[in-house]
């Protein structure tokens, strides 16, 4: 009977270098832990490191959609009606062309407390008495 005798290990240096390099790599990832501050969870429990900005008032919202209208473009969007109602922004009224809905709504979205914004302005066209 003949029993099997693992080969011999050819590419021992190989495997040292190996090994080193994995422990290196083991201490590079290990980050110092200081006294001084607690670690940090990895996950937050319910109610903990939790911090809560305050809710903008639908009218100062409104203010700030106003004026960001006015200064994107103060005649084209004068007729432009701006709604809110729990940071949803409704924006009625007229405008002379697309583009100026379209920029209407993009200053409307940028405004920070904004959820949502339902664009409900009118194309005015030539002749039509708007």
């Amino acid at each position: 009977m003949t029993l099997c005798r693992p080969p011999p290990l050819r590419y021992y240096g190989d495997v040292k270098w190996l090994s080193i390099l994995t422990g290196l790599l083991l201490v590079g990832c290990a980050q110092p832990n200081s006294k001084d501050t607690p670690p940090s969870p990895a996950f937050r429990v319910l109610g903990e490191n939790v911090t809560i900005e305050p809710a903008r008032s639908d009218e100062s919202i409104g203010w700030e959609v106003r004026a960001r209208l006015d200064r994107t473009g103060a005649t084209e969007l004068a007729g432009v009606i701006v709604q809110i109602e729990d940071g949803i922004v409704t924006l009625r009224g007229s405008a002379p062309n697309r583009q100026a809905t379209w920029r209407a709504e993009g200053a409307a979205r940028a405004v920070p407390g904004v959820k949502k914004v339902i664009n409900a302005i009118q194309l005015t066209t030539p002749g039509s008495g708007y």
